[in-house]
Protein backbone atom coordinates (compact mmCIF):
# COMPACT_ATOMS: atom_id res chain seq x y z
CA UNK A 1 0.00 0.00 0.00
CA UNK A 2 1.28 3.59 -1.13
CA UNK A 3 2.32 6.31 1.77
CA UNK A 4 -0.68 8.31 -0.03
CA UNK A 5 -3.17 6.11 0.61
CA UNK A 6 -2.21 4.94 4.63
CA UNK A 7 -2.65 8.85 4.47
CA UNK A 8 -5.97 9.49 2.97
CA UNK A 9 -6.84 6.51 5.44
CA UNK A 10 -5.86 8.15 8.73
CA UNK A 11 -9.26 9.02 11.12
CA UNK A 12 -10.50 11.72 10.92
CA UNK A 13 -10.43 12.50 14.51
CA UNK A 14 -9.97 16.76 15.71
CA UNK A 15 -10.71 18.24 19.10
CA UNK A 16 -14.43 18.35 18.67
CA UNK A 17 -14.37 14.59 18.58
CA UNK A 18 -12.75 14.34 21.37
CA UNK A 19 -14.85 16.54 23.85
CA UNK A 20 -17.48 14.61 22.06
CA UNK A 21 -16.06 11.47 23.51
CA UNK A 22 -15.47 12.64 26.85
CA UNK A 23 -18.68 14.33 27.14
CA UNK A 24 -20.27 11.44 28.66
CA UNK A 25 -19.38 9.09 31.95
CA UNK A 26 -19.96 5.79 29.94
CA UNK A 27 -17.67 6.35 27.37
CA UNK A 28 -14.57 8.16 29.33
CA UNK A 29 -15.05 4.96 31.84
CA UNK A 30 -14.18 2.96 28.69
CA UNK A 31 -11.52 5.13 27.19
CA UNK A 32 -9.95 4.63 31.21
CA UNK A 33 -10.70 0.63 30.97
CA UNK A 34 -8.91 0.26 27.81
CA UNK A 35 -5.64 2.09 29.07
CA UNK A 36 -5.51 0.40 32.03
CA UNK A 37 -6.20 -3.35 30.75
CA UNK A 38 -4.43 -2.53 27.29
CA UNK A 39 -6.67 -4.78 25.37
CA UNK A 40 -10.25 -6.10 27.29
CA UNK A 41 -13.17 -8.41 25.37
CA UNK A 42 -16.66 -7.32 24.78
CA UNK A 43 -18.02 -9.32 27.60
CA UNK A 44 -15.26 -8.07 29.64
CA UNK A 45 -16.24 -4.60 29.22
CA UNK A 46 -19.78 -5.02 29.91
CA UNK A 47 -19.06 -7.09 32.92
CA UNK A 48 -17.00 -3.79 34.00
CA UNK A 49 -19.36 -1.15 33.67
CA UNK A 50 -22.59 -3.44 34.47
CA UNK A 51 -24.73 -2.23 31.58
CA UNK A 52 -26.88 -3.50 29.07
CA UNK A 53 -25.40 -4.85 26.00
CA UNK A 54 -27.52 -2.35 23.80
CA UNK A 55 -26.24 0.62 25.25
CA UNK A 56 -23.03 -0.68 25.06
CA UNK A 57 -22.97 -0.97 21.67
CA UNK A 58 -24.48 2.97 21.17
CA UNK A 59 -21.84 3.76 22.95
CA UNK A 60 -18.95 1.45 21.47
CA UNK A 61 -20.37 3.51 17.94
CA UNK A 62 -20.14 7.09 19.04
CA UNK A 63 -16.41 5.72 20.02
CA UNK A 64 -15.16 3.96 16.75
CA UNK A 65 -12.35 6.35 15.90
CA UNK A 66 -10.90 5.83 19.43
CA UNK A 67 -10.75 2.30 19.76
CA UNK A 68 -9.56 -0.55 17.61
CA UNK A 69 -10.70 -4.24 17.12
CA UNK A 70 -7.85 -6.54 17.36
CA UNK A 71 -7.53 -9.81 15.32
CA UNK A 72 -8.72 -11.51 18.27
CA UNK A 73 -12.07 -9.44 18.35
CA UNK A 74 -10.94 -7.31 21.71
CA UNK A 75 -10.38 -3.87 21.66
CA UNK A 76 -7.34 -1.78 22.49
CA UNK A 77 -7.09 2.21 22.57
CA UNK A 78 -6.25 3.78 19.32
CA UNK A 79 -3.81 6.72 18.44
CA UNK A 80 -6.74 9.40 18.95
CA UNK A 81 -7.58 6.85 22.15
CA UNK A 82 -4.73 7.70 23.29
CA UNK A 83 -4.74 11.32 23.24
CA UNK A 84 -8.16 11.64 24.84
CA UNK A 85 -6.92 9.92 27.68
CA UNK A 86 -4.02 12.09 27.95
CA UNK A 87 -6.08 14.92 28.09
CA UNK A 88 -8.37 13.70 31.16
CA UNK A 89 -5.36 12.67 32.94
CA UNK A 90 -3.99 16.12 32.50
CA UNK A 91 -7.35 17.76 33.43
CA UNK A 92 -8.00 15.84 36.60
CA UNK A 93 -4.26 16.50 38.23
CA UNK A 94 -4.95 20.57 37.17
CA UNK A 95 -8.56 20.07 38.57
CA UNK A 96 -7.14 18.59 41.30
CA UNK A 97 -4.50 20.74 42.06
CA UNK A 98 -6.94 24.06 42.03
CA UNK A 99 -8.91 22.05 44.43
CA UNK A 100 -6.13 22.19 46.92
CA UNK A 101 -4.81 25.03 46.51
CA UNK A 102 -7.51 27.60 45.59
CA UNK A 103 -6.93 29.76 47.61
CA UNK A 104 -3.22 29.92 47.36
CA UNK A 105 -2.98 29.75 43.64
CA UNK A 106 -4.61 33.30 44.03
CA UNK A 107 -1.75 34.58 45.61
CA UNK A 108 1.05 32.91 43.37
CA UNK A 109 1.84 32.98 39.93
CA UNK A 110 3.06 30.97 37.03
CA UNK A 111 6.71 29.38 37.63
CA UNK A 112 9.19 31.78 36.21
CA UNK A 113 10.56 30.24 33.13
CA UNK A 114 13.69 31.46 30.91
CA UNK A 115 11.45 31.27 28.01
CA UNK A 116 8.87 33.74 28.99
CA UNK A 117 11.81 35.84 31.20
CA UNK A 118 13.67 36.18 27.55
CA UNK A 119 10.12 37.37 25.94
CA UNK A 120 9.53 40.15 28.26
CA UNK A 121 12.97 41.11 28.02
CA UNK A 122 12.71 41.08 23.90
CA UNK A 123 9.40 43.21 24.56
CA UNK A 124 10.53 45.89 26.71
CA UNK A 125 13.46 46.06 24.29
CA UNK A 126 11.28 46.70 21.68
CA UNK A 127 8.82 48.77 23.25
CA UNK A 128 11.74 51.20 24.86
CA UNK A 129 13.02 51.41 21.31
CA UNK A 130 9.47 52.63 20.00
CA UNK A 131 8.89 55.05 22.47
CA UNK A 132 12.84 56.07 21.59
CA UNK A 133 12.19 56.93 18.18
CA UNK A 134 8.62 58.60 18.57
CA UNK A 135 9.67 60.94 21.37
CA UNK A 136 12.29 61.96 19.55
CA UNK A 137 14.79 61.49 22.05
CA UNK A 138 17.37 59.97 19.90
CA UNK A 139 17.68 64.16 18.67
CA UNK A 140 18.75 64.89 22.31
CA UNK A 141 22.52 65.34 22.44
CA UNK A 142 22.39 64.62 26.46
CA UNK A 143 20.65 61.49 26.13
CA UNK A 144 24.17 59.97 24.14
CA UNK A 145 26.12 61.50 26.60
CA UNK A 146 24.65 59.67 29.69
CA UNK A 147 24.91 56.67 27.38
CA UNK A 148 28.34 57.03 26.87
CA UNK A 149 29.13 57.41 30.80
CA UNK A 150 29.51 61.65 30.57
CA UNK A 151 27.41 62.38 33.77
CA UNK A 152 27.69 66.27 33.36
CA UNK A 153 24.38 66.86 31.98
CA UNK A 154 22.99 65.76 34.91
CA UNK A 155 25.44 66.91 37.28
CA UNK A 156 25.38 70.50 35.57
CA UNK A 157 21.68 71.02 35.08
CA UNK A 158 19.57 68.47 37.25
CA UNK A 159 16.64 69.95 37.44
CA UNK A 160 16.69 70.83 33.17
CA UNK A 161 17.83 66.77 32.28
CA UNK A 162 14.63 65.49 34.54
CA UNK A 163 12.21 67.90 33.12
CA UNK A 164 13.45 67.08 30.10
CA UNK A 165 12.88 63.17 30.11
CA UNK A 166 10.03 63.76 32.37
CA UNK A 167 7.91 63.19 28.78
CA UNK A 168 10.07 60.54 28.09
CA UNK A 169 8.60 59.14 31.37
CA UNK A 170 5.10 60.34 30.87
CA UNK A 171 4.92 58.82 27.44
CA UNK A 172 6.31 55.48 28.51
CA UNK A 173 3.56 55.20 31.64
CA UNK A 174 1.07 55.87 29.02
CA UNK A 175 2.08 53.89 26.60
CA UNK A 176 2.17 51.23 28.69
CA UNK A 177 -0.60 51.24 30.76
CA UNK A 178 -3.36 51.65 27.94
CA UNK A 179 -1.95 49.06 26.14
CA UNK A 180 -1.94 46.54 29.10
CA UNK A 181 -5.34 47.08 30.15
CA UNK A 182 -6.44 46.85 26.27
CA UNK A 183 -5.31 43.47 25.55
CA UNK A 184 -2.93 42.84 27.76
CA UNK A 185 -0.25 43.42 25.17
CA UNK A 186 2.48 46.56 24.11
CA UNK A 187 3.53 46.19 20.24
CA UNK A 188 6.43 44.58 22.02
CA UNK A 189 4.66 41.57 23.62
CA UNK A 190 2.38 41.34 20.60
CA UNK A 191 5.32 40.59 18.77
CA UNK A 192 6.77 38.30 20.78
CA UNK A 193 3.55 36.53 21.44
CA UNK A 194 2.99 37.48 25.16
CA UNK A 195 0.64 39.16 27.48
CA UNK A 196 0.05 40.41 30.75
CA UNK A 197 -3.20 38.82 32.69
CA UNK A 198 -4.21 38.85 36.12
CA UNK A 199 -2.86 35.33 38.45
CA UNK A 200 -6.67 34.40 38.25
CA UNK A 201 -7.17 34.63 34.83
CA UNK A 202 -8.93 37.43 34.44
CA UNK A 203 -8.22 40.75 32.20
CA UNK A 204 -6.08 43.32 33.80
CA UNK A 205 -7.86 46.51 34.79
CA UNK A 206 -7.09 49.90 34.11
CA UNK A 207 -6.65 50.52 37.43
CA UNK A 208 -4.01 47.70 37.78
CA UNK A 209 -2.50 48.48 34.54
CA UNK A 210 -1.69 52.06 35.91
CA UNK A 211 -0.32 50.84 39.06
CA UNK A 212 1.77 47.63 37.46
CA UNK A 213 3.35 50.02 35.00
CA UNK A 214 4.45 52.74 37.48
CA UNK A 215 7.39 50.51 38.38
CA UNK A 216 8.05 49.91 35.07
CA UNK A 217 8.37 53.62 33.56
CA UNK A 218 9.30 55.37 36.93
CA UNK A 219 11.10 52.59 39.61
CA UNK A 220 12.53 49.79 36.82
CA UNK A 221 15.69 48.81 38.81
CA UNK A 222 13.99 49.18 42.23
CA UNK A 223 11.18 47.01 40.49
CA UNK A 224 13.52 44.16 39.28
CA UNK A 225 15.85 43.91 42.24
CA UNK A 226 13.00 43.89 44.93
CA UNK A 227 11.11 41.23 42.76
CA UNK A 228 13.91 38.92 41.82
CA UNK A 229 15.31 39.16 45.58
CA UNK A 230 11.90 38.06 46.97
CA UNK A 231 8.72 37.25 44.56
CA UNK A 232 10.83 35.40 42.02
CA UNK A 233 9.99 32.36 43.83
CA UNK A 234 6.32 32.99 43.65
CA UNK A 235 6.52 33.56 40.03
CA UNK A 236 6.88 37.23 39.74
CA UNK A 237 9.69 39.12 38.13
CA UNK A 238 8.84 42.06 39.33
CA UNK A 239 7.74 43.85 42.71
CA UNK A 240 4.71 45.93 41.13
CA UNK A 241 3.68 42.21 39.65
CA UNK A 242 3.30 40.94 42.92
CA UNK A 243 1.56 44.03 44.19
CA UNK A 244 -1.31 44.02 41.31
CA UNK A 245 -1.32 40.00 41.55
CA UNK A 246 -0.31 39.95 37.59
CA UNK A 247 1.75 37.78 34.97
CA UNK A 248 2.75 37.62 31.89
CA UNK A 249 2.18 34.20 30.47
CA UNK A 250 2.73 32.76 26.32
CA UNK A 251 0.42 32.97 23.83
CA UNK A 252 -0.43 29.34 22.42
CA UNK A 253 -0.57 29.34 18.78
CA UNK A 254 -4.34 28.31 17.48
CA UNK A 255 -5.18 24.59 17.30
CA UNK A 256 -5.13 23.40 13.54
CA UNK A 257 -7.69 20.99 12.47
CA UNK A 258 -6.82 17.73 11.74
CA UNK A 259 -7.78 18.69 8.04
CA UNK A 260 -4.91 20.83 7.87
CA UNK A 261 -2.62 18.65 9.95
CA UNK A 262 -3.29 15.57 7.57
CA UNK A 263 -2.66 17.66 4.55
CA UNK A 264 0.83 19.22 6.00
CA UNK A 265 1.77 15.52 6.32
CA UNK A 266 0.09 14.27 2.81
CA UNK A 267 2.34 17.04 1.16
CA UNK A 268 6.06 15.80 1.43
CA UNK A 269 4.87 12.32 1.85
CA UNK A 270 2.77 12.86 -1.83
CA UNK A 271 6.06 14.35 -3.27
CA UNK A 272 8.19 11.18 -2.11
CA UNK A 273 6.00 9.17 -4.20
CA UNK A 274 6.35 11.03 -7.15
CA UNK A 275 10.03 11.39 -7.17
CA UNK A 276 9.74 7.44 -6.66
CA UNK A 277 7.99 6.84 -9.46
CA UNK A 278 9.92 9.38 -11.84
CA UNK A 279 13.36 7.42 -11.04
CA UNK A 280 14.40 5.40 -13.55
CA UNK A 281 13.73 1.22 -12.73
Amino acid sequence: MSNTNKTQQMPCCDVADIFDVLSHEIRMKIIQLLYENIEMSYSEILDALKIDSGLLNFHLRKIKRFIRPTNSGTYVLSECGKIAHEIVCDANKKLHLIGLKEERLKEIGKPLSLDIISRRILAFALDALILFLSTGLFLDKNFWLLASGDLSPIINATYETVASYSTMFLASYGYFTVLDAYKGQTLGKHVFRIRCVKVSGEKIKILDSAVRNIGKAFLLPLDMILGLLFYARYGYLRFFDYYTKCTVEKIMPEIKRVEEVKAEIAEPEIAKVAEAQEKPM
